[in-house]
């Protein structure tokens, strides 16, 4: 028997028994109910759904009738024959949509689908079953805005990204929304990083927390722990995102090396960190551990780790290069290229690790923008400091690595905060490293800035595979206080060093530059510049000889100029005791071709006026360093003509500065230009002047009186001239004769 609703009308026929040929169910009657129930449900004779038909609709002698479904509901409709036997029952029936209404906002809600339904290939309900499998995506279609868009599909879309969720068991993904998973998800990211690296390389989703395990595997003698990195593979962090070592896991990310990588073009490429959350609770210091790490990358050839945050290493936070630890990394060639590490926080949580950053290898490093804190021991066995560069092959490459913009606080360690240890013997030297715009605080380690170079056989010249072309500038080195022993600065070994324009706080601080470590290892300096750095409070205890800046092994050539001291000497059981800043120590005699000028000295609480801010022993080569055109404040005639003051050595005819004169009637004005008198002292002669000196005396103190004699002094007036208080006289040397200017 057929029937069917066509425009509101339903037509039903049935088959002649004799001749099968269809008759219609004249007299038939239409039983509608609302769909699997038993309650009757109104249909109508019009399409406004204004005029109810009886239930049940008795068919005319064509066997139809008019009958209008209200749209939204779904019906059950019962056909009985004349005599009330039940023909057919059909459930689920709707009202017929047109296209206008399939096409309108609500269009969606009026079509019928039933899952379990069986329905023939190439039709809707086919399709829709389809949609729904683990291909469905395939079957959406895709295209990106903008011109030269090619079509594909939502699913090729869609794998752009990989999840770890994908990989994981039900399980697995009810321990991580815990908080604080137990269960190994080790295997599960390796199956997201190997998915997308055969999907052509992409970004792999952490959005959950994550528990790696220790694996106890070995391949090549090298512990298997942590996720194998993969060119193109990148990780991005979202949500609650974190990946937690567990204290059996020594690695958490790793290239894992198994040969040596001979070029950077057969490196690992392409691997990014984006918005990392690595930690590893519980770390305390393990000498098994020290060469480990949270991230460890033997080579590679373009990477960023931005955004991140690092929290508690046994080891380092991150590692670029090879490591002369076997069993993590066998000592193979390797290449590190190109790599940021920006905006990320590491915290070491109880600074009983090595430090944040190793640089084993590395060509254009670039470490911005990043806050580091609390890390590196100080104690036995101590570490390095917060960035630690110390290639360990020859092969090694050191190019153009800066350091700028990054905050540390609170770190230890037993050479420097930013430490270059470059002694090692590098088939080529490494060159262009810059480390500017940092702050320094707190630092309880051995020095801020430490760089060590070759050493050299003597100190007369660097050793030919020197580094070359190092600086640190405008750098803020805040307080750390006296009762902590810190070099500032730490430096020797290199040629070209630009240290200029620092602000440096006070603290119990000493800078070694051009260091010698007592005859076992020289390290002087080639082109040593050092302008423009502000220095406040520096002071050490010791006698006159342990100065804040020492030049120990030699400076061969260089400028030190436009430098600020203040209240910056020696301490003698706590007290200041002399304002000695700069110091030429034994080590350091064949210093040459330098120029010290333009330097301020300010001495304004109780070092001894006495003081020579500027000390040398006798020097080989006296006559190429020039000291000139420096002003001393809060100092006697001691600043330039003391037997101990580098003016003692140096051409001192440049000179011009600033001397307070003590009380006398005769000054000493060696190579000075303006003299303090503080006293009312009447003067008779300046002694120790040049031809064509000038010298300008200013009356800081209630006055003073230069005296006409015609014999040493003329005064323009040919009379005694009182200089009232606030006010100057100048006078200029002709041929041993003062003269009012």
């Amino acid at each position: 028997m057929t029937q069917q609703i066509i425009g509101g009308k339903f037509i039903a026929d049935y088959p002649d028994l004799i001749t099968g040929a269809l008759k219609p169910a004249a007299g038939y009657s239409l039983y509608t109910y609302l769909s699997g129930t038993v309650t009757l449900a109104a249909t109508y004779s019009d399409a406004p759904l204004s005029a109810s038909n009886t239930n049940p609709v008795t068919l005319d002698t064509r066997g139809e009738a008019s009958v209008f479904l209200t749209p939204g509901i779904a019906y059950t409709l019962v056909l009985k024959s004349g005599t009330g036997a039940t023909i057919w029952t059909r459930d689920g029936i709707i009202a017929a949509v047109s296209p206008a209404d399939l096409a309108g906002s609500t269009g969606a809600g009026m079509l019928g689908f039933l899952y379990a339904a069986v329905y023939s290939a190439g039709t809707i309900g086919k399709w829709l079953q389809d949609l729904a499998t683990s291909a469905g995506s395939s079957f959406i279609g895709f295209i990106q805005g903008g011109a030269g868009a090619n079509a594909r599909t939502v699913q090729s879309k869609l794998r752009e990204r990989v999840s770890v969720t994908d990989f994981m068991t039900a399980e697995q993904v009810a321990d991580s929304a815990t908080g604080t998973p137990t269960l190994d998800a080790t295997a599960a990211l390796q199956a997201a990083t190997n998915a997308m690296f055969l999907l052509g390389g992409g970004e792999v989703i952490i959005n959950c927390v994550l528990l790696l395990k220790g694996s106890g595997g070995v391949i090549g003698g090298r512990i298997t722990d942590g996720i194998k990195l993969e060119s193109g593979v990148s990780y991005r962090w979202t949500g609650l995102g974190e990946v937690r070592l567990d204290p059996s896991c020594v690695i958490g990310f790793t290239t894992r090396l198994l040969a040596a990588v001979t070029s950077l073009e057969s490196a690992p490429r392409d691997i990014n960190f984006i918005n990392p959350y690595i930690t590893r609770p519980g770390s305390a210091w393990n000498a098994a551990l020290e060469n480990t790490a949270l991230i460890y990358i033997g080579a590679v050839n373009r990477c960023k780790i931005i955004n991140g945050r690092f929290v508690g290493w046994p080891g380092d936070a991150i590692t670029l290069g090879i490591n002369d630890n076997n069993t993590l990394s066998a000592v193979l060639e390797t290449f590190v290229n190109d790599v940021e590490i920006s905006g990320c926080i590491f915290d070491g949580v109880n600074k009983d690790n090595r430090q944040a950053i190793s640089v084993l290898e590395g060509t254009n490093i670039s470490i911005h923008h990043n806050s580091i804190y609390r890390t590196t021991r100080t104690a036995a066995p101590a570490m390095p400091g917060a960035i630690d560069i110390e290639p360990i092959l020859a092969s090694a490459k050191i190019r153009n690595i800066r350091i700028h913009d990054n905050t540390f606080d609170d770190i230890g360690g037993a050479t420097g905060v930013v430490g270059f240890a470059l002694s090692a013997a590098l088939t080529v030297p490494a060159r262009e490293m810059h480390v500017y715009r940092n702050t320094f605080r707190n630092i309880t380690g051995v020095s801020d800035f430490y760089f060590i170079g070759r050493s050299a056989a003597d100190h007369t010249a660097v050793a030919s595979d020197s580094p070359i072309n190092a600086s640190f500038t405008d750098n803020v080195q805040e307080d750390s206080g006296v009762g902590v022993m810190n070099r500032r600065w730490y430096v020797g070994g290199v040629r070209g060093m630009d240290i200029s324009r620092n602000d440096v706080g006070a603290s119990n601080a000493q800078a070694l530059i051009g260091y010698d470590d007592g005859g076992v290892g020289r390290y002087p300096i080639e082109n040593l510049t050092m302008n423009g750095n502000k220095v406040r409070d520096w002071r050490i205890e010791g006698t006159i000889f342990d100065t804040p800046i020492v030049f120990f092994g030699g400076i061969l050539g260089g400028s030190v100029k436009m430098n600020y001291f203040h209240n910056t000497g020696n301490l003698l059981a706590g007290a200041p005791q002399r304002m000695t800043v700069m110091s030429f120590a034994t080590q350091g005699l064949r210093s040459k071709n330098i120029d010290l000028c333009n330097n301020e000295f300010v001495n304004t609480t109780t070092f001894a006026s006495t003081s020579f801010p500027m000390y040398a022993p006798a020097l080989d080569n006296p006559l190429t360093i020039t000291a000139r055109e420096n002003t001393f404040y809060g100092m006697g005639a001691n600043a330039f003509n003391s037997a101990s003051s580098l003016y003692a050595q140096v051409n001192g005819d440049y000179y011009v500065g600033v001397v307070t004169i003590p009380s006398t009637t005769t000054p000493n004005v060696a190579a000075a230009a303006i003299l303090n008198a503080t006293t009312g002292d009447t003067f008779t002669n300046f002694v120790n002047g040049k031809d064509g000196q000038r010298i300008t005396i200013i009356a800081t103190g209630s006055g003073c009186t230069v005296q006409h004699n015609a014999v040493t002094i003329y005064t323009a007036t040919a009379a005694n001239v009182v200089v009232g208080a606030g006010k100057s006289i100048s006078l200029v040397n002709r041929s041993g004769v003062w003269f009012q200017d």
